[in-house]
């Protein structure tokens, strides 16, 4: 998947060697945003951004803002161990079954894009640092051949660290945005989001966290304030 995404974000930026024109776009923008992931789990968000044009011509576009999603996981969705030195590796990772999972988080994200001209935009952003919460959950531990029930809590900072290494819940978007006109935009794109919950003791020796994913198709509209 990550793959595809980063296949899609060159592909179109190349396209913009090919398509610029001599207008000047604006250098600065204040939007409200909003995106629905579409998958076997579903999340949504609302953004609050301010980003800025950078060049003669503005076309690359620097921005952050605050982040606002929930998640709600198909039923029995598992999670796995989630320090690095557990995610990703079967021979180590025990599973955390959880019936009808959700959670929310606000978050600082940063964004990067292109213009193409002046209707399309290629782009990406990714969470930054937050806050995960949401009520605990009944839930179902499973390591080491046998299983006990226990409950999960979402209550925990979020921080992209790098991989494996990221805490919490963090989302990224790789799209392409077309603008209708200067207010309305509409966006169509891939997201990769982490969630996590933590058990109240360390069920599996030195960890207490489990971690799922979610990939899928994003959809969203934009609106610039000013």
């Amino acid at each position: 998947m990550k793959k595809k995404l980063l296949t899609l974000f060159i592909s179109f930026f190349c396209l913009s060697v090919y398509a610029q024109d001599a207008e000047t776009l604006p250098s600065k923008y204040l939007y409200a945003d909003a995106t629905v992931q579409i998958s076997s789990d579903f999340v949504g968000s609302l953004s609050l951004g301010h980003s800025w044009g950078l060049g003669q011509k503005k076309r690359f576009v620097l921005g952050t803002g605050l982040r606002y999603s929930f998640f709600q996981g198909k039923d029995n969705k598992e999670f796995y161990s989630a320090p690095p030195e557990y995610f990703g590796k079967s021979d180590k990772q025990d599973t955390l079954t959880i019936a009808s999972p959700s959670q929310s988080n606000i978050v600082l994200y940063i964004s990067l894009s292109y213009r193409i001209k002046s209707k399309f935009e290629v782009g990406m952003n990714i969470d930054a640092v937050g806050y995960t919460f949401g009520s605990d959950k009944d839930a179902v531990y499973t390591g080491n051949g046998s299983s006990q029930a226990t409950t999960a809590s979402s209550n925990n900072v979020s921080a992209l660290l790098i991989g494996a290494n990221d805490i919490g819940m963090l989302s990224s978007e790789f799209y392409v945005q077309y603008h209708f006109n200067k207010k309305w935009s509409a966006k169509l794109g891939f997201a990769h989001t982490f969630t996590e919950f933590m058990t109240p003791t360390e069920l599996q020796p030195g960890n207490d966290r489990f971690r799922g994913v979610s990939d899928g198709l994003v959809i969203g509209a934009r609106y610039n304030i000013k």
